[in-house]
């Protein structure tokens, strides 16, 4: 901001003040990167109810205003990590639900059964990013135990590889219909490696 002011007046000033930024904005940027990349770093924790939210701040407020609850504010927030709790680990080993995403021509079908996710087709490039990743984020998924990849369309531009950049996946199937050193399948397969330090890449041929 001070560098935008003075070049107002001096441009040749401004610039030399705003060079001095370079560093520390560097710097800042490195330490963000290499926290992000620790395991553990990202971790979905799925979406709760608009009754658990409005029971939660209640209590919230409840804390704050009411003298019996201010006494008791740890039975507020223990109520309250039961209230999240209960729920996603009840689903989680309760859910059995198949999800049919909304996307162009591939249809991609999301299996959860009982806390493991079985993933169909990833549709095209930035189908992984936009629908599959948030849906699966909203689910608290952080794993994804079975990957199939049909390619009957002969897709070559699929989300595999965006989908990997966020989540590990435990097999990864796919249609042996087209050549197995094609570009894209050594991208996924050097990808498992990467992840998981084992080819994980089956190839299935019908």
């Amino acid at each position: 901001m001070i560098s935008s002011l003075v070049s107002l007046i001096v441009p040749d000033l401004g610039s030399t003040l705003a060079s001095f930024l370079y560093y520390p904005t560097h710097w800042l940027i490195q330490l963000a990167d290499f926290f992000a990349s620790l395991p553990g770093s990202s971790v979905a924790v799925g979406s709760i109810s608009t009754e658990q939210i409005l029971l939660i701040y209640g209590l919230i407020i409840s804390t704050s205003m009411v003298r019996w609850w201010q006494r008791r504010w740890w039975f507020a927030g223990l109520i309250a990590i039961v209230l999240i709790i209960i729920p996603v680990w009840y689903s989680a080993n309760d859910l059995l639900r198949i999800t049919l995403l909304a996307t162009d021509k591939e249809p991609v079908l999301v299996i959860q059964d009982k806390g493991q996710v079985t993933l169909i087709n990833s549709g095209y490039e930035g189908t992984g990013g936009f629908t599959i990743l948030p849906f699966l984020q909203q689910q608290g998924v952080n794993k994804i135990y079975w990957a199939v990849s049909s390619k009957f369309l002969a897709n070559e531009n699929d989300a595999w590889l965006e989908i990997l950049e966020s989540l590990p996946i435990s097999n990864f199937y796919a249609y042996a219909s087209q050549l197995e050193n094609n570009i894209e399948t050594q991208a996924i397969q050097e990808k498992l490696r990467k992840r998981q330090g084992t080819n994980l890449y089956h190839s299935v041929k019908l």
